[in-house]
């Protein structure tokens, strides 16, 4: 874990338009520092096994790399393979610009016209604008995708065509949340499911054939070969090794991998386009369609971020054991990938990179020491909601915590009565009556619970 590797490559791009590369009087490179100390924190602290980030600008691209594939592993680099998750949703969507170009697909294309089976009147309705911008209606999840078939490790697995067409033929939308902003994994996973059945061919090959192979993309794919699985980083929770995902379904989703190198080349063909029909679709799937509630702006998947002067046009991907960042800058042409093989958020990494005047790195909460002894008077089991439980427990010299449903994780002492967790961003707060436990708080998501011990 203490083994460190920095790799900076460095290339001359032509054509780029030359900025300052000044912020508020600070040198760009100073932030750059900043992120990579950060990141080398996260991995010290065990909170990631792996990170990678990968910045393209007027001086080029270049990458700094720290932390291993696996616990045991070797480094990671700037070719190392990860889950890229949900920003995966964002090929979907230039695949179906460029289906817009070249005229089979329209914005206004509905289901009724583009599934090849029945569904329910409203659901035909809904258009692929829609479905692109996550206001169609359709939940995050179908309702029958663990149906007899549950394996949290690989939630996605076993959820067949048949499963799907099912779902699709009964209450696929809820006619009140029509164009209002609610994420959905099943649109997009939909969306690509088209594509495959329109075309006879996998998500995987549409997009290698479409947009791997222009932007000579070679190791960006669904199914690794020999070869690339030699360059995986493999997923954790903190540093514990977790299972890949497989999408086959709902591919469009978020079933790609691809590594820092790959995802710069397909960042830049956002930022610089150039001219043609690959161009032409690129700018069909940037434009803004939909303003959701809060301010962002959504594209064909991309979502974009407002700034006090210009806006930012970013994704983020998450799976069991990775957290990944793709964005950029198309005023201040500035590209940033962040790839994390543990499931930590890297999101703040990659916009304060973009715009380090606007957006700072969250703060990396670090362990204190404290008597182990208080651990046994915090043991019990707290009800956060009816039937909804987190029990306590200690295992030697460790505090954990588990929720109903899932694994026991241990929690570290921020002081001597606050603790976090290092698996997610959310910390537990127990509070006493002199010696006494009532009750803990649960603070995540910027929000706080209070939880009556049982």
């Amino acid at each position: 874990m203490k083994a460190k590797v920095w790799r900076i490559g460095l290339c001359v791009l032509v054509g780029m338009m030359l900025l300052p590369n000044i912020f508020y009087g600070q040198s760009y490179e100073t932030y750059e520092k900043e992120a990579q100390a950060h990141v080398k924190k996260l991995v010290d602290n065990e909170m990631a096994v792996g990170i990678v980030i990968g910045i393209l600008d007027e001086k080029g691209e270049r990458y700094y790399s720290y932390g291993k594939k696996a616990v045991d592993g070797d480094a990671v680099d700037e070719f190392s393979l990860y889950e890229i998750g949900s920003i995966s949703k964002t090929f979907t969507g230039l695949l179906y610009a460029q289906e817009m170009v070249e005229g089979n697909i329209k914005l206004g294309s509905t289901l009724k016209k583009l599934l090849p089976y029945k569904v329910r009147k409203q659901t035909g309705k809904v258009t692929i604008e829609q479905i692109m911008t996550h206001s169609s209606g359709m939940p995050r999840l179908p309702s029958n995708l663990g149906l007899n078939k549950a394996d949290p490790s690989n939630p996605y697995a076993h959820y067949t065509n048949e499963d799907l067409k099912a779902f699709m033929q009964g209450k696929a939308v809820e006619t009140r949340m029509i164009g209002e902003y609610s994420y959905s994994n099943l649109a997009m996973g939909l969306a690509g499911n088209i594509l495959e059945q329109r075309s006879g061919k996998s998500f995987e090959a549409l997009v290698k054939e479409r947009i791997c192979e222009p932007l000579k993309m070679e190791n960006t794919c669904v199914n690794l070969s020999d070869g690339q699985k030699e360059l995986l980083a493999m997923g954790h929770v903190a540093t514990e090794q977790v299972s890949n995902w497989d999408i086959p379904t709902l591919a469009g989703a978020g079933a790609l991998l691809s590594n820092a190198s790959d995802m710069l080349r397909y960042l830049d063909a956002h930022m610089n386009p150039g001219a043609g029909p690959f161009a032409e679709a690129v700018g069909i799937g940037t434009k803004d369609y939909f303003t959701a509630e809060g301010g962002a702006v959504l594209g064909l998947a991309w979502h974009k971020k407002p700034l006090s002067d210009r806006q930012l046009v970013t994704h983020g991907g998450g799976t069991g054991g990775y957290r990944t960042f793709a964005g950029y800058d198309p005023v201040g042409k500035r590209a940033v990938v962040v790839l994390c093989n543990s499931a930590t958020n890297v999101g703040d990494v990659g916009l304060f990179l973009l715009a380090p005047e606007e957006h700072g790195l969250s703060v990396i909460v670090e362990e204190v020491k404290v008597d182990t002894k208080v651990y046994e008077g915090y043991k019990g089991k707290y009800e956060l909601v009816p039937g909804f439980f987190i029990t306590v427990t200690v295992d030697g010299d460790k505090l954990m915590a588990q929720a109903t449903g899932q694994d026991a994780f241990q929690i570290y002492p921020k002081s001597e009565t606050r603790f976090f967790y290092k698996v997610v961003q959310a910390e537990i707060e127990f509070v006493k009556e002199g010696d006494k436990v009532t009750h803990l708080i649960l603070y995540q998501g910027g929000e706080k619970k209070a939880v009556k011990v049982e």
